[in-house]
């Protein structure tokens, strides 16, 4: 089948997950039944070595996993996912049992029920393991957990009120056991879901796939044994979760129905993280995901450490804690399942990898409540205080907790997961603009339908500067209006320098729409990346020559100093109208030979011919000065120009003390600009250049310097550029010491 196909079949998953969900909740997997083993007066470690049965089941995978794939890993995941059912039945024994026998035979009883649910469960998981890889594609793997945890979550809250509900004021195990049997009628109903996923079809006529021995091939993989070190570890802590409920009872004072909906808390810290988990390993990868969410889990058992007792402040507390340990549980659990599935378990070899992988994880997932079990009875007697803070019995378990999350840490940074993003790189996209702004521009993005809302969205995109959704953006390059694929392309220009950004705009740039295209080449010069300037030369050859005009001007905002020569010669060849932006590239790069056709070009009158003034003063330096002048000549001639003479005299000071005549010189041409005498004005202006064309200058400064006076000769006032360009090269003139004109690199 198509991915196409797989991915139209999906929800049957998710409704049978959730389906699942119910019956976990409501028996053997929520908080109602290790407060149904509280009740019946088991020991600690009785109760931590029932629940350990169903992982060390685990390790049947070994022996059976060669089996499933022969006879099909669909139809033995069916066959023994609705097998286990009958065996949860068995509970509904325990009232005549506990009459009886008392407690020993209530645990002989749970014993024998877990020991058959555990080996069914084992079988069929194994098949289902192998089964997703099948039947999930790859490239939706962490979304569609995210969305099927999502869903199941929800479904899982409701059943979690309900078991409240039920258990609220109801003494006895007849609660507990109605709650079983609305979990076993779910279960069933899931079961029959999931068989309408496609694929897990016997393997036939392939023993490598199939035989035992090939499970050496696995065990001999190093990377996928340091992956199942980190997963063995912090598996380990998953033990003390175990006991939480008798934690929260036994310890901080709350009652059993608080405690169940207490898991609510949890179901809000899945629904609200398990899509930007999912969302995040698919497009940064598994590793970085789960790296993430490990310094965290490093935290929680301080919290439980120092939750109240007996306070007000318990329940909303332990709530956050219920929360957070979820989400920080989903980032573990989607992170992990991806880089297993999709870089680490080769499809030829699944059936063995998944056999090793799903045993490991039954083994140390069977420690992790035997241990804590023996631990809480080990420990039954501790009792203290460190500062104001209770130690007891469950203490040395938060601090387990801790160091096996640090051990998982180090494990996991030796996997290798070729092509997925860097944990530093994966953190601190979050640190690099607004993250709750990204976060709502990837949501107003993805239900974005009409077009005004779709500009609107990646604009807000391009404003925030997240390099959170910069594959939407590129995404974006290729929607079906033109608004929209103008208004990303603006926003790309936003971001910080990508390799990724600098791909597709070059895709654009080389296109077949030029007004795009355009757009795309002052991208590329926005971002700086160098990576553009072989495209951006090529693009100076194509076809339309709007874009060739724009690819001129961003290799010279990119100060590509390479094709300055080919500008040039670009520029002469082209007839005036369409030499503008080959000069302002000229001028940006300070190509001192282009100065005289630079020159020459101004002398023609143009819409363009302040640009053409800025390239030449860009020529002889001083940017900053000539904008200054631009902006008080914008308003008036007259005191815009004298302002700048007046400014001149401390200058004139400095280069030449004692000359009188330069002196007055200046100060009639102030009053006379000053005066709206204009051409008086410019004759002074005129007679300044010739006066400091006798001093030694370096050049290009006297060739603009001639020009601007034979200009002021031809045009007067007329121009305004001419004259803004003399103001300005008079000012650069007279920041010249003697030394710094005889040798041009000391003023450099």
């Amino acid at each position: 089948m198509t991915d196409a196909e797989k991915i139209r079949r999906l929800p049957w998953g998710v409704a049978g997950d959730a389906a699942t969900t119910v019956f976990g909740y409501l028996s053997l997997f929520g908080s109602p039944f290790v407060l149904m083993l509280g009740l019946l007066g088991l020991p600690k470690t009785q109760i931590g070595l029932l629940l350990a049965m169903l992982p060390f089941f685990g390790v049947t995978a070994l022996v059976t996993a060669p089996w499933t794939a022969r006879w099909g890993v669909k139809r033995s995941f069916l066959t023994f996912w609705a097998g286990r059912y009958l065996f949860v039945l068995l509970l509904l024994l325990l009232p005549g049992v506990v009459s009886r026998w008392g407690a020993p035979g209530a645990f002989y009883l749970v014993a024998a029920m877990m020991a058959g649910f555990a080996l069914c469960r084992s079988v069929g998981e194994t098949a289902a393991y192998a089964w997703s890889q099948e039947t999930i594609p790859s490239t939706v793997r962490a979304k569609y957990i995210a969305l099927d945890t999502i869903v199941a979550s929800i479904v899982g809250a409701v059943s979690i009120l309900a078991a409240g509900y039920v258990l609220s004021g109801r003494p006895g195990l007849s609660p507990f056991l109605w709650l079983i049997v609305v979990g076993v009628a779910f279960g069933l109903a899931g079961t029959w879901c999931l068989g309408h996923l496609p694929g897990g079809a016997p393997v036939r006529g392939h023993p490598e796939t199939t035989s035992s021995a090939g499970l050496l091939v696995a065990l001999r993989d190093r990377n996928f044994m340091s992956y199942l070190a980190a997963l063995g570890a912090f598996n380990l802590t998953t033990g003390a979760g175990t006991f939480v409920p008798l934690y929260l009872e036994q310890q901080i004072g709350l009652t059993q129905n608080l405690i169940v909906w207490l898991q609510i808390a949890g179901v809000v810290g899945t629904v609200l993280t398990s899509y930007f988990w999912g969302w995040a390993a698919d497009r940064y990868g598994g590793k970085p995901v789960v790296l993430s969410a490990l310094p965290l889990a490093m935290l929680t058992p301080l919290v439980w450490f120092a939750l109240p007792r007996h306070s007000p402040w318990s329940v909303p507390v332990a709530a956050a804690l219920y929360a957070a340990g979820a989400a920080i549980w989903m980032g573990w659990v989607i992170g992990t399942n991806r880089l297993l599935f999709v870089k680490l378990v080769p499809q030829e070899r699944k059936t063995q990898y998944m056999a090793v992988f799903y045993a490991w994880a039954g083994v140390m997932g069977g420690l992790a409540p035997l241990g804590a079990g023996w631990a809480l009875d080990f420990f039954k007697d501790l009792n203290g205080s460190l500062g104001r803070f209770t130690v007891d019995q469950y203490t040395p378990l938060w601090a387990f907790n801790i160091v096996m999350a640090l051990v998982a840490i180090l494990w996991f940074t030796r996997v290798r997961a070729s092509g997925e993003l860097g944990v530093r790189e994966f953190t601190g996209m979050f640190l690099h603009g607004n993250p709750l702004q990204a976060a709502e521009a990837l949501i107003r993005h993805s239900f974005a339908v009409a077009e005004d809302r779709r500009v609107s969205t990646t604009e807000m995109m391009g404003r925030v500067r997240s390099p959170l959704y910069v594959e939407e953006l590129i995404q974006t390059l290729h929607d079906p209006s033109f608004s929209v694929r103008h208004e990303a392309i603006l926003a790309l220009a936003h971001m910080a320098p990508d390799e990724r950004i600098t791909a597709a705009l070059v895709e654009v740039l080389q296109g077949r729409q030029p007004d795009l295209a355009v757009a795309a080449a002052w991208a590329l010069a926005r971002l700086g990346d160098p990576g553009a300037l072989g495209p951006l030369r090529q693009a100076l050859d194509g076809s339309f020559p709007m874009v060739s005009a724009a690819s001129a001007r961003a290799l010279g905002k990119l100060n590509d100093a390479e094709a300055a020569p080919l500008l040039l010669a670009r520029m002469r060849a082209l007839p005036p109208e369409l030499r503008t932006p080959y000069a302002a590239a000229l001028g940006n790069l300070r190509t001192r030979e282009a100065t005289s056709d630079l020159l020459e070009y101004l002398r023609q009158p143009g819409d363009c011919s302040e640009e053409l003034a800025l390239s030449v003063a860009r020529m002889v330096g001083g940017e900053r000065h000539f904008i200054q002048l631009w902006r008080a000549l914008r308003t008036e001639i007259g005191p815009g120009a004298a302002q700048a003479a007046r400014n001149w005299k401390t200058k004139l000071k400095r280069r030449f003390a004692g000359d009188e005549d330069l002196a007055r010189e200046v100060d009639e041409c102030a009053r006379d600009f000053l005066g709206d005498r204009l051409g008086e004005g410019v004759e002074h202006l005129r007679a300044l250049l010739k006066r400091l064309l006798s001093e030694r200058l370096p050049e290009p400064l006297p060739l603009v310097m001639h020009a601007c006076e034979e200009r002021l000769a031809e045009f007067g006032a007329e121009r305004k550029e001419w004259l803004l360009l003399s103001l300005h090269v008079i000012g650069v003139a007279l920041t010249y010491t003697q030394e710094e004109a005889e040798d041009p690199l000391a003023k450099e």
